[in-house]
């Protein structure tokens, strides 16, 4: 503490009082960068969540249409080997 004194102030005798007003900026500065490091480490992996949320999504829509194809074609098929369940 004595060290941050100024030179005339240093050679005093007596013991010193001292009364921290505020941080260290060295702290305050590292622990915004660790947050800085925190934030952009959860924005990647938010990003990554969402890449996979729409990879599964485009899964689900086309196994959605092959479903799709495979009734229509099915129902094509029934509807040609049966005509008169169109008459009903």
């Amino acid at each position: 503490m004595a060290a941050k004194l100024p030179a005339l102030w240093r050679d005093q005798p007596g013991a010193w009082l001292t009364l921290k007003l505020k941080e260290d900026i060295e702290k305050m500065i590292s622990l915004d960068k660790e947050f800085a490091l925190f934030m952009a480490s959860e924005k990647e992996r938010t990003e990554r969540a969402f890449q996979h949320a729409k990879m599964l999504k485009m899964i689900a829509t086309l196994i959605a249409f092959a479903l799709l194809a495979v009734i229509l074609v099915g129902a094509i098929f029934l509807f040609r080997r049966n005509p008169s369940l169109l008459r009903r």
